[in-house]
């Protein structure tokens, strides 16, 4: 499994993940769900939830879009 780190999510990442969780169609603990509606892989997706809130803080214009 590949590492993933916090600088490597991009905004399109976060976007992606804030998409689907705003569109509410899954849970977002349902990982391989959120893979399949996302396209992410799972290290990227832990990563987003791990570090959610320093990425609204990175991109805060994501949460205001959606």
């Amino acid at each position: 499994m590949q590492s993933v780190e916090l600088e490597d999510i991009s905004l399109e990442d976060f976007q992606a993940y804030e998409d689907c969780r705003v569109s509410g169609v899954t849970n977002m603990f349902d990982v391989r769900n959120v893979e399949r509606l996302t396209g992410l892989d799972r290290p990227t997706i832990t990563v987003i939830m791990k570090h959610y809130n320093d990425l609204v803080e990175k991109y805060p214009d994501v949460r205001e879009e959606s």
